[in-house]
């Protein structure tokens, strides 16, 4: 459990901006689970994971890139395509992609996030409305406007009826739809 101890504080300090601190952790982690578990296990995948999300919050993807690479490759040949786990390491490749512009590159990963996790939770989950707001996002971002609405009005209808409408989800959604109809004028 020491891997999993600095998992946590490696987490913690990512999230005050500690990203040295943060990734040093990580790695630390990362070592500790490749010699207990193997360096394909799917607790490898999940430090790698971790130190490519310190790595994109600092906005160096070209470090991270490889590392959600392998950790995807590690989590769907030993939990499956379908796991939570892939997908959840797919829309942080997405995210990646999205912050650098590459839309289309976005695009395929964060609907096949979205597939997976209307499978698992069904389609009224906050979890798949979080999927459809970041999708809805990266059709905004290549003024694919009446997809994005689309999106963005289903996202708000599920975190209402999921999670309430006084929710902070909710209101970013909501908000993300006022700035789409702002883009076009309306």
């Amino acid at each position: 459990e020491t891997a999993a101890s600095l998992t946590d504080l490696g987490e913690l300090y990512r999230l005050q901006g500690l990203f040295t601190q943060a990734e040093a952790l990580h790695q630390r982690a990362r070592e500790i689970r490749e010699k207990v578990f193997g360096a394909d296990s799917s607790k490898v995948a999940e430090s790698l994971n971790n130190i490519a999300v310190v790595y994109q919050e600092q906005r160096r993807y070209a470090d991270a890139e490889p590392i959600l690479q392998r950790a995807l490759n590690i989590l769907e040949k030993r939990l499956g395509p379908e796991h939570s786990l892939s997908a959840i390491t797919r829309d942080n490749l997405a995210k990646m992609y999205q912050a650098q512009g590459q839309h289309p590159r976005a695009m395929p990963l964060y609907q096949r996030s979205l597939a997976i996790h209307e499978k698992a939770y069904g389609p009224n989950h906050p979890i798949v409305a979080r999927n459809l707001v970041k999708l809805a996002d990266t059709y905004k971002a290549q003024n694919q406007y009446q997809q994005a609405e689309v999106l963005y009005q289903r996202a708000i209808s599920i975190f209402r009826k999921s999670i309430g409408s006084d929710h902070v989800d909710t209101a970013d959604a909501m908000s993300r739809l006022g700035q789409l109809y702002d883009a076009q004028g309306l």
